[in-house]
């Protein structure tokens, strides 16, 4: 692929890594992780590496996969349906719920995450983890699938252990433990330069939250 905004590769490959840890989570075979990865990465292939997203670009992916040996149909279908909402509201075809591939369903949840976080859906404001996550919750059951959504919140982690961050009180700490099914809220040891303050489980402190990530 000729690169002319490299944001569309870097897109597709984030999408990929998130749909195999949604696939692992939900104990999909090594055959079918390797067609939902695939899908994954090539579901923005009519897209022709520009910042504009046509509706067409969707129907020109699928049918540059279709002429290609070795691509799974399945694979091929996430080209074809990842726009289509669970609520019928998508395109090109308006299917609903389980009439949308299962590839194309969970491919939906990775890509709407993605273009949240980088300002894709926010004319081009990037936003923090939390926040783009906030949108998924919302949008649960309209445009994204909720069980998808609830198997990339018991998944995803969006503030690893050992990462340094910023919370909305001014503190500085380090993520030391995950709460399962609140990516969002993490367990942050907080520090100042002399010394330890204390631990702030965030799923419990409803008054606080991750403001920025700190990089070294």
């Amino acid at each position: 692929m000729d690169v002319v905004d490299e944001y569309v590769i870097e897109h597709s490959v984030n999408v990929a890594i998130i749909t195999a840890y949604i696939g692992n989570r939900l104990s999909y075979t090594f055959n079918q992780l390797c067609d939902l990865v695939a899908g994954a990465l090539i579901h923005d292939l009519g897209r022709e590496n520009c910042a504009e997203e046509k509706p067409e670009h969707v129907e020109t992916g699928f049918e540059m996969m279709r002429k290609l040996r070795g691509m799974s149909l399945n694979s091929s279908k996430v080209c074809y349906e990842h726009h289509e909402n669970f609520d019928g509201t998508g395109y090109p075809r308006k299917l609903k719920g389980t009439g949308i591939s299962d590839y194309a369903r969970i491919v939906r949840v990775a890509d709407y995450y993605d273009n949240v976080l980088h300002g894709s859906e926010n004319n081009g404001v990037s936003v923090m983890p939390h926040q783009a996550f906030e949108v998924i919750l919302a949008v649960s059951g309209s445009i994204l699938d909720p069980d998808v959504v609830q198997v990339f919140r018991d998944t995803i982690v969006f503030y690893p252990d050992g990462c340094t961050v910023k919370l909305s009180n001014g503190m500085c700490g380090v993520v030391i433990r995950q709460n399962i099914g609140s990516p969002q809220r993490p367990v942050v040891r907080a520090f100042t330069d002399n010394d330890i303050i204390g631990d702030f489980n965030l799923l419990e402190d409803l008054t606080l939250f991750v403001q920025d990530i700190i990089l070294s």
